[in-house]
């Protein structure tokens, strides 16, 4: 089922607005975090660091295609770990540098039913 065009938008015009602000907290608040461990917290709030401010040229959203890439599924130091949302679409995001970087997030919807980014969180056995 195709998402609703304004959820996405709004999506979109909450990290044009976060990233324009340079307000790492209000980058943070786009990731469902759920119980995701302080360190990586900290992977992801540096991530922000190094691109947030960096004016973007255009976000875009791709349906995935079910390849193992677009799911969470790890073990790191005997903890398993997946994704804090169900993997439902790519965010891509095209900035205006001189290295016409790109950075692509996988989305999903919270209980909220707001669209936020998909992060990687402890699973319990």
């Amino acid at each position: 089922m195709a998402p609703n065009k304004s959820d996405l938008e709004s999506l979109s015009e909450q990290f044009y607005k976060a990233n324009a602000s340079s307000n790492i907290e209000a980058m943070l608040e786009l990731y469902e975090l759920g119980n995701a461990s302080s360190q990586m917290v900290g992977f992801i709030r540096t991530a922000i660091e190094f691109e947030i401010g960096i004016p973007i040229n255009r976000i875009s959203f791709e349906p995935l295609t079910g390849a193992p890439e677009e799911t969470i599924d790890f073990t790191h130091q005997g903890v398993t770990y997946g994704s804090s949302l169900e993997p439902r679409y790519r965010m891509i995001v095209s900035y205006s540098n001189d290295h016409a970087s790109v950075s692509k997030f996988t989305i999903g919807k919270n209980a909220n039913k707001d669209w936020r980014i998909v992060t990687a969180v402890p699973i319990k056995p």
